[in-house]
């Protein structure tokens, strides 16, 4: 599956991907959020939540996302990350980089 040319900016999860083959080519996860249910339950904003399978990101840049997690892979799921910006800045402004 291809995921290209994509905007995610404000979602709980910027991309949640599960299955094998999974590229995501051109795209920014900006500004993912932390959602609070009524009941005041928290579900931790991401910029990419890979569930299971395979997942390679290409020219992307993930950005700012609410957790302070830009890319989470659950245990045993794949992911590569090619000539891509992560990236976060803190509350001092300091510009954090995972690679």
């Amino acid at each position: 599956m291809l995921i290209e040319n994509v905007i995610s900016f404000g979602n709980t999860n910027g991309l949640k991907l599960w299955g094998s083959g999974v590229t995501v080519v051109n795209s920014l996860i900006v500004d993912s959020r932390d959602q609070i249910s009524p009941t005041g339950r928290v579900t931790l904003g991401v910029g990419v939540n890979l569930r299971a399978g395979s997942t390679t990101i290409t020219n992307s840049t993930i950005v700012d996302n609410g957790s302070e997690v830009e890319v989470k892979a659950t245990y045993g799921a794949a992911l590569y990350v090619e000539n891509s910006i992560v990236a976060r800045k803190s509350s001092t402004g300091k510009l954090y980089t995972a690679l």
